[in-house]
C-alpha cells in the first residue's frame, strides 16, 4: 500500500477557519495561521567578548524583538493507525489515515528508521509504501486526544498543555486523553487539576487503531521556539487554581543536581544572592503544585539555562528574568516565552567552563545586574 505524505501546514492559508476537508479521513479542525509578533521587551544582553563570532551573530539574529510564530490546528484523522515506534525514536510515530502519512510526527530519521526495520520503502520525498500488514494491539473506538506524556516540564508546558484551549471549541467530555511517552506524572497532575483525572488513557509502543484520533497543533516534536500568546492560557487558569501563600519573590534556580550545565561556583554565588534575599530553589525536589505556588508570585528569577524555568508560565505578576548560558548550550526559548508574557529579560553569554558546558558565573557582573535592577531602581 503506497501512501501520500500530508503536511497539515500547507493548507492553512487564511488567519481562521473553522474548518477544511482534506478528504474522507482527514480534516482540519479550528486552524489559525503564523502570525508575526514584534514584542518590545525590556531586554539587556551581556555576551562575554571571547564567545565566538558565530555565536555572537546567533545572539543577534535570534534574541530580536519580532519573530513569527507557528500555525495551530486541529487534525482531525477518521480510522488513524499509529505504529508501533522503533526504540531509536521516542518521540517520532508513523502516524496514517485512509492513503496519507502525517509528516508533522515523523522525522526523517525516524522514516529511516522504519525503513532499516523493513516495514516500508521510501519511494521518494512524498511517497512511502507499507511492505507488510500489521494487525493492532488495540482498537478504541472512542474519541481520543493525543497528548505526549514528556517527563521534560519546559516540554509538557509548551508543547502539550497549551492543546487544550480547543475545549473551546470541542466539548471534550466526549473524548478520552491518550497519553503516550514518559511514564512521570507531569502531565497527569496538570490534567487533575484541570478536571480530567478521569479522562486519561496510559499507553505506550504499541500498534494502535483509533476511530477518531485527534492531533493538536502544538505537539511539534521538538523545541518550540517561536511561542504564542495562546501558549499561556492554560498554564495561567493552571496555576489559578493552587493557592499560593509564598512570599519569596527573588528566586534563584540551582542546576547542581543535574549531570551537565551546572555551576561551579555556586557556594560563592548563593553567598552573595542571600545578601538580596534570594530562595534557593531546585525544582526536582517539589512536586508540580509546590513549584507552581514558589512561582506563582516570583518577581525576579535567576537561573543558568534549563528546564525549570519553564515554570515561569506559572507567574500571576509581572517578572524579570536573568538566563545565565554556557556558551555550547545558547537556546531562545525562554527569552521568547518572557516576551510572550510580558516580562523583563536579562540574558548573560559566558564561555563554558568545560565539556559538559558547565558555567562559572562573573558573580560581580551579575550583582551589578541586580543593583541596577533591584536597588537602584527603589
Amino acid at each position: 500500500m503506497e501512501l501520500e505524505a500530508f503536511n497539515p501546514k500547507n493548507y492553512i492559508k487564511k488567519s481562521y477557519k473553522d474548518y477544511y476537508m482534506v478528504d474522507d479521513h482527514i480534516e482540519i479542525l479550528f486552524s489559525k495561521k503564523e502570525e508575526k509578533y514584534t514584542l518590545k521587551t525590556n531586554k539587556q544582553l551581556f555576551i562575554n567578548p571571547s564567545i565566538n563570532e558565530n555565536r555572537r551573530e546567533y545572539i543577534d539574529s535570534h534574541f530580536t524583538d519580532t519573530y513569527t510564530t507557528q500555525p495551530i490546528y486541529m487534525l482531525k484523522l477518521k480510522e488513524a493507525f499509529l505504529y508501533e515506534r522503533t526504540t531509536l525514536t521516542p518521540r517520532h510515530f508513523l502516524l496514517t489515515s485512509g492513503n496519507k502519512y502525517i509528516t508533522s510526527f515523523l522525522s526523517t530519521q525516524s522514516l529511516k528508521y522504519y525503513h532499516a526495520e523493513n516495514l516500508l520503502d521510501i519511494i521518494n520525498d512524498n511517497t512511502i509504501k507499507i511492505k507488510k500488514e500489521v494487525k493492532p494491539d488495540l482498537i478504541i473506538n472512542k474519541n481520543c486526544l493525543f497528548l505526549y506524556s514528556f517527563s521534560n516540564l519546559y516540554h509538557v508546558l509548551i508543547e502539550v498543555i497549551p492543546n487544550l484551549i480547543f475545549e473551546k471549541k470541542m466539548d471534550f467530555d466526549e473524548f478520552v486523553f491518550l497519553l503516550y511517552g514518559e511514564t512521570k506524572n507531569i502531565l497527569e497532575n496538570m490534567l487533575a487539576i484541570l478536571g480530567y483525572k478521569n479522562k486519561v488513557i496510559k499507553l505506550d509502543n504499541l500498534n494502535l487503531k483509533v476511530k477518531n484520533l485527534f492531533i493538536p497543533s502544538f505537539q511539534t516534536f521538538g523545541h518550540v521556539t517561536a511561542p504564542r500568546l495562546e501558549s499561556i492560557e492554560i498554564p495561567h487558569r493552571i496555576s489559578k487554581k493552587i493557592q499560593s501563600s509564598c512570599a519569596n519573590n527573588y528566586i534563584y534556580i540551582s542546576r547542581n543536581d543535574a549531570s551537565q550545565r551546572i555551576t561551579v561556583n555556586e557556594d560563592a554565588l548563593i553567598q552573595m544572592l542571600k545578601k538580596y534575599n534570594f530562595k534557593i530553589i531546585v525544582p526536582g525536589q517539589f512536586s508540580i503544585q509546590e513549584q507552581i505556588k514558589i512561582f506563582a508570585n516570583a518577581e525576579y528569577i535567576i537561573a543558568p539555562h534549563g528546564m525549570g524555568i519553564a515554570n515561569i508560565l506559572f507567574r500571576r505578576n509581572n517578572f524579570t528574568l536573568v538566563e545565565i548560558f554556557p556558551e555550547g548550550w545558547i537556546r531562545n526559548f525562554y527569552f521568547r516565552m518572557t516576551q510572550v508574557l510580558d516580562g523583563n529579560y536579562r540574558g548573560i553569554f559566558s564561555p563554558s567552563f568545560n565539556d559538559k558546558c558547565d558555567l562559572n558565573i562573573d558573580i560581580d557582573q551579575l550583582e551589578n545586574i541586580l543593583r541596577k535592577d533591584l536597588v537602584d531602581e527603589n
